[in-house]
């Protein structure tokens, strides 16, 4: 009796071993920071990232479903399952949140209805009647539009994190 006994709370034992040693693996957060400028990138469990292998030739499109301290799991659009060492990440693309890309193509149609009325307001000819103030006016209007259509593109660009340069990949656990 004594016997079954011991050989029950051994069994738990290793149960209860295996089971610490997968809760320790796994992270529940993933960061990517820049040694040079201290910035970070939360990544998380359900984001869809584009991802590069090292020596590939494109980039592969993912949702995320899980990190460890040494990879990270992603599933494609054809439901299929990769698992990807760190080490063999060259970069990842971050696509812009609604709000930025809502903001970026609104300064895209501003700076482009700037442009057109710039430029209309530019080749009118007023027969001498304000016509210089009406130029200057359209020249404004349209460095302006042309201002805020480069500041549109750009922000709807998506982040593109080099992870063979000065980025590097830190995990962490929570403790609940």
């Amino acid at each position: 009796m004594v016997m079954k006994a011991l050989i029950f709370i051994h069994g738990l034992l290793l149960c209860f071993a295996s089971y610490s040693q997968e809760k320790e693996d796994s992270a529940t957060h993933l960061f990517l920071e820049n040694k040079k400028s201290l910035k970070q990138v939360e990544i998380m469990i359900g984001d869809i990232l584009s991802y590069k292998k090292v020596g590939a030739r494109g980039y592969e499109k993912g949702q995320v479903t899980g990190f460890t301290s040494s990879k990270i799991s992603f599933e494609n659009k054809r439901k299929e399952t990769a698992s990807i060492l760190y080490k063999d990440l060259e970069s990842i693309v971050i696509p812009r949140s609604m709000g930025r890309s809502i903001g970026g193509v609104t300064l895209i149609v501003a700076g482009a209805a700037g442009i057109i009325g710039g430029i209309s307001l530019t080749g009118q000819n007023n027969n001498g009647i304000g016509g210089s103030t009406l130029k200057s006016s359209g020249q404004g209007l349209t460095i302006g539009g042309l201002a805020a259509l480069v500041g549109g593109i750009i922000l709807i660009q998506p982040k593109h994190i080099d992870l063979q340069k000065s980025w590097v990949v830190k995990t962490t656990a929570t403790q609940q």
